[in-house]
């Protein structure tokens, strides 16, 4: 584990708002949000609730599938494979990316 440091920062009250704003808007600390872009990345605002209402009903189509290939090694390979996709996708919505 990395060793950790405290820095006391001064901000205007405008920029320390938005400091707070973002940081709940992308569902991580303040000092998360410093360290995410001190390192060139831009981070990603957390999904709202529909985008996980519909993450879920993929994963009970999904597991519906599995549960009725009878053995079928393609449906279970396309299983495979979109579960594959669907975590990169979610990695791609989710995670925090080099900036520009």
């Amino acid at each position: 584990m990395k060793e950790k440091f405290t820095h006391c920062i001064s901000l205007n009250y405008d920029d320390s708002q938005r400091l707070k704003l973002y940081a709940k808007i992308c569902g991580v600390t303040q000092s998360q949000i410093v360290s995410i872009l001190i390192n060139n990345k831009t981070p990603k605002p957390m999904p709202d609730k529909k985008f996980w209402e519909l993450m879920n009903k993929h994963y009970a189509i999904q597991d519906s599938i599995k549960e009725n290939a009878n053995g079928n090694e393609k449906l279970l390979q396309a299983c495979i494979d979109l579960d594959k996709w669907v975590l990169e996708f979610q990695n791609e919505m989710l995670l925090s990316k080099e900036a520009a």
